[in-house]
């Protein structure tokens, strides 16, 4: 077999249109900003029974001596999954409020609160994320060519976007499940107070769209950096609900800064409730 020769430009060109180049710059940027990050952390796929790889989980780390003495942490976990995609996403059919939808289970969180103290968790992330009013959409697509029409596009819905979001939604799951198996335990009892969130997220490197239809139904789509894609799924034959957010990569830094001020909100609101000063 002849040794296939490929330039150096050839391979770049290659790994660029994967997804690979983009996951590499958001571990090195997530670094630079001060997160711990791992990198393709592996979880066992219930279905197969094989590993699969989740692309990025990272959390903020910044030592404090009062927060640490108070044994108190609100800290938000983020799950990655990261595509270079080349062609647009679009979110589209805005989420309406029904009885029957409970939006209100959308967000993974755990928490322990010592013997003695008493802890509403929902004026945490609950109140912050879940009464934003910024728009959350049920359905979403991507593109392709029609085969043997190069001309003609058409609108998808990516299995390896199912895919992607079904790993982390996955590990988010799981990660409380952990959680609560320990405090359901005889034996359990910690005396750290607690508020961690497990966020999903789907990272592209650009072209994410909402698309609106206004009241006299006509339609149009609006660029965005940062939208939420409410996903309905099944785990352990119960149906579930979970709210992951979609963003470019420019969208990141500010996305992150948020939960950074809401993180410190939390962590006040926590200090006071066992009697210590705010941050």
């Amino acid at each position: 077999m002849n040794k296939i020769e490929l330039s150096e430009k050839e391979l770049l060109e290659a790994i660029e249109r994967s997804g690979y180049l983009l996951e590499s710059q958001t571990v090195k940027h997530l670094v630079s900003k001060g997160y711990f990050v791992e990198s393709n952390v592996s979880i066992l796929d219930p279905h197969t029974n094989k590993s699969r790889e989740i692309d990025l989980v990272a959390e903020f780390y910044e030592y404090d001596e009062k927060v640490a003495r108070c044994k108190v942490a609100a800290k938000t976990h983020f799950i990655f999954e990261i595509k270079n995609n080349l062609y647009p996403i679009v979110l589209l059919t805005q989420m309406e409020y029904s009885p029957n939808n409970p939006i209100w289970e959308g967000l993974r969180e755990i928490t322990t609160i010592p013997q003695g103290l008493e802890y509403d968790s929902y004026s945490g992330y609950y109140e912050k994320l879940l009464e934003e009013k910024d728009s959350m959409f049920t359905q979403y697509c991507s593109f392709q060519n029609k085969k043997g029409n190069n001309q003609e596009l058409m609108a998808i819905h990516p299995d390896n976007l199912h895919s992607g979001f079904s790993k982390i939604l996955q590990y988010c799951d799981e990660s409380v499940e952990r959680w609560d198996r320990d405090k359901n335990s005889e034996t359990y009892y910690d005396e750290y107070f607690r508020h961690f969130l497990y966020i999903p997220i789907l990272l592209v490197r650009d072209d994410l769209y909402e698309l609106n239809i206004n009241k006299n139904n006509l339609t149009n789509l609006k660029k965005v950096d940062i939208s939420r894609l409410v996903f309905n799924y099944h785990r352990n034959s119960v149906p579930m609900i979970s709210i992951i957010y979609v963003m470019t990569q420019n969208g990141l830094d500010s996305f992150l800064q948020k939960f950074r001020d809401i993180e410190k909100e939390i962590t006040n609101k926590m200090l006071q409730i066992t009697g210590h000063n705010k941050l």
